[in-house]
């Protein structure tokens, strides 16, 4: 919902640019309560950022063909996944 208002490039720049923070903010986590909240925060953000570029690689070629659209999105998704795994 927020992407249809704000852009979805808009809203992946911003989500990217909040989990880098969070990333460094990592750094002051001293207790579990901290190490939780990080966790949170950086899970939602993660994931924003996973679902946000599904949907980026859709908006940056809307006049081609579905199927493709579909395919890479998919393959880009499929490759994320793989670089969370290394």
């Amino acid at each position: 919902m927020l992407a249809n208002h704000f852009g979805v490039i808009n809203l992946s720049v911003l989500s990217i640019a909040i989990c880098g923070c969070i990333v460094f903010a990592m750094l002051a986590v001293r207790d579990l309560a901290g190490l939780i909240a990080f966790g949170l925060l950086f899970g939602f953000f993660a994931g924003a950022c996973e679902f946000l570029s599904v949907i980026y690689h859709i908006a940056l070629f809307p006049d081609s063909n579905h199927d493709c659209n579909i395919q890479v999105s998919l393959c880009t998704r499929h490759h994320w996944r793989l670089s969370q795994m290394t």
